[in-house]
């Protein structure tokens, strides 16, 4: 395992074997899905608390073909890639005058997908409306990486995309 600060190494691990290496790694073994889980919730908790304090995606742990989807406007354009993801940002932010997303106050683990709820604070840049709610998105991680994000307006919308019902229990279809 080599440990990389700006652009050089500066600590070399050798593992003389793969359990040894994933587990300093703090990842999980295969077929350690409770550890996986934990690992994505830590994969995206890590990218939003980055983005609150940076101001911009932590693109380390985006998939270069990240796929976006904005579940809040209809007829959303499709974002492919960093620079996808990037445009919708900007697109998003461009919609506000002024915003304010705040930490996370939930996490819900959701296996290979993460649910994070957050409070956004915004005065519309058009209609001069001040808006507070409760927004969430939902990513899908693989590999350590974020390859899919869903933005929405609410939590409702978000714990449906990853198939559980209004109190985080897992919804029954056809009910």
């Amino acid at each position: 395992m080599l440990h990389i600060r700006r652009g050089k190494v500066t600590r070399l691990v050798a593992y003389a074997d793969r359990e040894n290496a994933i587990a300093d790694l703090g990842l999980a073994a295969e077929g350690d899905t409770a550890s996986m889980a934990s690992a994505n919730v830590e994969v995206v908790q890590r990218a939003f608390e980055y983005f609150i304090s940076q101001g911009e995606p932590h693109w380390a742990v985006l998939h270069e073909e990240i796929e976006t989807h904005d579940h809040d406007v209809p007829d959303a354009s499709d974002y492919r890639g960093h620079a996808g993801h990037r445009r919708w940002l900007e697109e998003w932010a461009s919609a506000w005058s002024d915003f304010v997303v705040e930490p996370a106050h939930e996490i819900i683990d959701a296996g290979a997908e993460v649910i994070v709820v957050y409070r956004l604070k915004a005065t519309g840049r058009a209609s001069g409306v001040r808006v507070e709610r409760d927004d969430a998105f939902v990513c899908r991680v693989h590999e350590g990486l974020i390859v899919r994000f869903d933005y929405y307006n609410n939590r409702a919308q978000a714990l449906a995309h990853v198939g559980l019902g209004p109190e985080g229990e897992t919804a029954r279809r056809g009910e």
